[in-house]
């Protein structure tokens, strides 16, 4: 049995950032980012996670101006967990906690692209560009 807990500024959640660099490394993603990276990023945004016992094993969180556009980030499940429904379940509770945003974006791999049309997402003829800065 899952549960989920979305999580905002108003709905704080009691586990740490520790829980989401443990879930980050167990899918390969983003070695660099550190527990300090995480605790700010919970900070200041939505996020939901969803746990088997005590372990989470699935998590999303959102960037969002809280009115006109939020972008989908982090959409995270434990590779033992996979192939379940558990990122769909994850991305409707957090378009769930920010329904007040009126366009919400996520970008994709080519191949997970028929996961977030069953999250009701729809493709785009948009470009995707990314500008890195070096860590100080």
């Amino acid at each position: 049995i899952w549960w989920m807990i979305a999580r905002s500024a108003r709905t704080p959640w009691n586990y740490s950032s520790s829980d989401v660099v443990k879930l980050n490394a167990s899918v390969g993603w983003f070695p660099e980012r550190t527990e300090d990276d995480y605790a700010e990023a919970l900070a200041r945004g939505p996020a939901v996670g969803a746990w088997r016992s005590e372990q989470l094993v699935g998590f999303a969180r959102a960037i969002t101006d809280g009115a006109i556009h939020a972008y989908v980030d982090d959409v995270m499940v434990h590779p033992e967990h996979r192939r379940e429904g558990l990122a769909v379940q994850l991305v409707d509770a957090l378009c769930d906690a920010i329904a007040s945003v009126r366009t919400v974006t996520l970008f994709c791999g080519e191949d997970l692209v028929p996961l977030y049309e069953r999250a009701s997402f729809t493709r785009t003829q948009q470009v995707i560009l990314h500008r890195q800065h070096p860590r100080q």
